[in-house]
């Protein structure tokens, strides 16, 4: 596997939650993660949506799913 691709320094990250609908696949979930590695302990709203796309694709073997509304 090879790593996400990490933006310049003042590439402004947004950490509000993901608009209900929008479609994300297994790379791009995974891209945000690692964008949001430092939002661990912080309440970030994209991360813990992050996190609960990927449980979601883990437990249904899929690489696309929409963000619940």
């Amino acid at each position: 596997m090879t790593r996400p691709y990490v933006p310049p320094e003042d590439f402004e990250v947004s950490h509000d939650a993901p608009q209900p609908g929008s479609g994300w696949t297994w790379g791009e979930v995974e891209s945000m993660l690692w964008l949001h590695i430092e939002c661990r302990r912080s309440g970030c709203a994209m991360r813990a949506a992050m996190v609960r796309l990927r449980r979601e694709m883990e437990a249904t073997s899929t690489s696309f799913t929409r963000v619940s509304s």
